[in-house]
């Protein structure tokens, strides 16, 4: 487990032609979250359902948008948001596969 800052996006779908469909990605905001990867059983059930599962981001509530689809590290890996887990009042799991 560690802690890095994230920006959390929203990226539209692209085309057949390799364009932004709904147009160009959104910023929601910057936040630090803590990197965490996937536990066996997350990694197995997502592999089950035909996706994979690369990180876990513990993120808090305040900072999260339920518009965001991905992540963005300081290094500019993105990952996509599989799905999300409200652990408690304060933070949610974004579980998130590389892009």
């Amino acid at each position: 487990m560690r802690e890095v800052y994230i920006k959390l996006l929203n990226i539209p779908r692209i085309n057949v032609k390799g364009y932004y469909a709904d147009g160009e990605p959104t910023v929601y905001g910057y936040c630090y979250a803590e990197l965490k990867s996937a536990t066996r059983s997350e990694f197995y059930a997502a592999m089950a359902a035909g996706q994979r599962t690369d990180a876990v981001f513990k993120v808090r509530l305040g900072d999260y948008s339920t518009k965001c689809n991905a992540v963005e590290l300081e290094d500019g890996t993105r990952y996509t948001i599989i799905r999300t887990y409200e652990i408690d009042r304060d933070y949610i799991e974004l579980t998130a596969a590389f892009r």
